[in-house]
């Protein structure tokens, strides 16, 4: 694959089908390794819209170092959030239109999960925090940004383990940007039902995100050098 792409992702209702929104996104890489997403992301039937635009940074290691979010909801800009880890330690900085910026720090593990919602973002969960070596079913910790699980709600952020991650087989997976060979992991929440997630590549691109309990599934539909 080129190591500068660019793809998009549709959100699709599970029991109707119905296409609910879409996300577009722009991966590049570093000389060193490291990596930049530039994501934006459409839920067309929650609160009148919601538009979040991602920027986030990751060191070859696939931690953590910066993150951009800005959301919109209803046609209106809701909240931004600024993130830096520096060592040991995140900070986080936010501003709503409601109310004055505000600011928080925490000290963060040397593996950690950023959660920022957009999903080609959520496959990053893999390589960041689970280890193939040891296998079998594994505990990690996150940063997420939204209390909510399609990251709709609104907050600075907060670090908390999460239940388990495991890597269930490779298959390949058929969508619209074509036939991929995957790694294939299942997420067990502590908060929601098992959801499932199909990615490819060295780039640990989503292909498919499958989740039930939500009655969602994500859907790679175009990928192409950028």
């Amino acid at each position: 694959m080129s190591s500068t792409l660019a793809g998009c992702i549709r959100y699709v209702r599970r029991s109707t089908g119905a296409e609910r929104g879409a996300e577009t996104f722009v991966l590049t890489h570093a000389a060193d390794g490291g990596r930049t997403l530039r994501a934006t992301s459409r839920i067309d039937d929650i609160r009148g819209g919601i538009l979040r635009d991602v920027t986030a940074s990751f060191d070859p290691t696939w931690r953590p170092l910066e993150c951009f979010s800005r959301i919109a909801v209803g046609g209106l800009h809701e909240a931004s959030t600024y993130i830096r880890v520096a060592g040991s330690t995140l900070q986080a900085f936010g501003s709503t239109r409601h109310g004055a910026p505000t600011e928080q720090h925490c000290e963060v593990p040397e593996r950690f999960v950023l959660i920022a919602h957009p999903v080609v973002l959520d496959a990053w969960q893999f390589p960041a925090a689970y280890d193939p070596g040891s296998g079998g079913q594994q505990r990690w910790t996150v940063y997420d940004l939204s209390p909510g699980g399609e990251g709709y709600d609104v907050s600075l952020g907060w670090l908390h383990p999460n239940g388990g991650m495991r890597l269930a087989e490779h298959a390949s997976q058929t969508t619209p940007a074509g036939t991929f060979d995957c790694q294939h992991f299942r997420i067990v929440s502590d908060r929601f039902e098992p959801i499932d997630v199909w990615v490819t590549g060295p780039s640990m691109l989503l292909v498919v995100m499958d989740w039930p309990g939500f009655d969602a599934r994500y859907e790679l539909t175009e990928l192409r050098p950028w």
